[in-house]
């Protein structure tokens, strides 16, 4: 963004002391750190107006601030949130939000609703939330993307291994469980084949000791890059996933992907090369796992797929483009050409 512009940031960010009470007041902390403490957003809210030009576009990481002339950036939002515990009670039990109260996300989302009724110009970084808040709320959000933080690293299709990778700190949230368990069923079929589980901080009790199974818990964000170039494919059916970067950054390194067909995971099979599974009964669910897991070890038509599509997939979700995405948004909305 700063070759095509000039960049004023500004710290959005609480005191460490707020920080630090956030990791034991269930208001202020979730598993994806939004806060819940309507007055306390509204005094940071204030603070920040007083600090910004509003004559010229400022861009917030989440909503943060009342102003017009400003666009939020954001992989979810709250409306969007509380379709989910109404309409897909299994997901939000995953989600990290679920134990906020009722009362708690009532006022936030209401908290939110004000800010982005008083201007603000909504960029998602998915498809999903994008076509959401244009179909079922008053507000309009443009489609912005999300960009990948490592470097592809190209390599043949043929130096990868019959390996499926797992990627998940939230081991059950992002369907870990269901992965092993098909797998077991795989090696009845493939029996060199194997299963990496990168992610949580201690093993799972249900991942069984087995020769066919590397646990290798929390690694530092190079080796998960190093395991995408030479596994063959990323399976997470994540139960709930607001984006799904580990998708984009699989793609990006040539593996196909099997995610689940809900939230923005369909957008990132429709780009690369994978399959999806339907939710259902765990019985359901595992039967599929188990078949797209032998049809991708052994269909070579999936890493020749992955491996033609890489680049674009890369060059898609590059911070580069997000942020032209983003310009480009600005620049219509300012010379009125479109609109949000």
């Amino acid at each position: 963004m700063e070759k095509r512009s000039q960049i004023l940031n500004i710290d959005a960010n609480f005191s460490k002391t707020t920080r630090a009470l956030a990791k034991v007041h269930k208001k202020l902390n979730s598993q994806y750190d939004t806060n819940f403490d309507v007055k306390l957003l509204s005094r940071r809210s204030n603070r920040l107006a007083r600090k910004l030009d509003f004559t010229i576009p400022t861009i917030e990481i989440g909503d943060c601030v009342d102003a017009k002339n400003a666009y939020v950036y954001q992989d979810l939002n709250l409306e969007a949130l509380n379709y989910v515990k109404t309409n897909m009670p299994r997901a939000f039990a995953a989600s990290g939000f679920q134990n906020i109260s009722a009362k708690d996300l009532d006022e936030r989302t209401k908290f939110q609703n004000i800010l982005y009724g008083k201007g603000l110009n909504i960029f998602s970084m998915s498809h999903w939330l994008a076509d959401f808040i244009n179909s079922k709320t008053p507000f309009t959000a443009h489609y912005v993307g999300g960009g990948i933080n490592s470097k592809p690293i190209r390599l043949d299709y043929h130096t990868r291994k019959k390996q499926v990778l797992f990627v998940g700190r939230d081991f059950e949230r992002k369907g870990g469980s269901l992965v092993v368990s098909a797998f077991m069923q795989v090696l009845k079929k493939i029996p060199t084949a194997k299963l990496v589980i990168v992610g949580p901080a201690t093993r799972p009790s249900s991942v069984p000791n087995s020769d066919n199974i590397e646990f290798l818990g929390d690694v530092p964000y190079g080796k998960v890059s190093e395991l995408m170039t030479t596994s063959s494919v990323l399976c997470m059916p994540s139960i709930f996933e607001a984006y799904g970067l580990v998708f984009v950054e699989a793609m990006a390194n040539g593996m196909s992907i099997i995610a689940r067909d809900e939230f923005e995971m369909h957008h990132f099979v429709k780009e690369g090369s994978g399959t999806l599974i339907t939710s259902g009964s765990n019985e359901f669910e595992i039967a599929q796992l188990r078949d797209q897991m032998v049809e991708q070890l052994l269909n070579n038509s999936y890493s020749l797929k992955a491996a033609k599509l890489m680049g674009s997939v890369g060059e898609e979700h590059s911070w580069n483009r997000v942020a032209g995405n983003m310009l480009n948004a600005i620049m219509d909305c300012g010379t009125g050409s479109s609109g949000f």
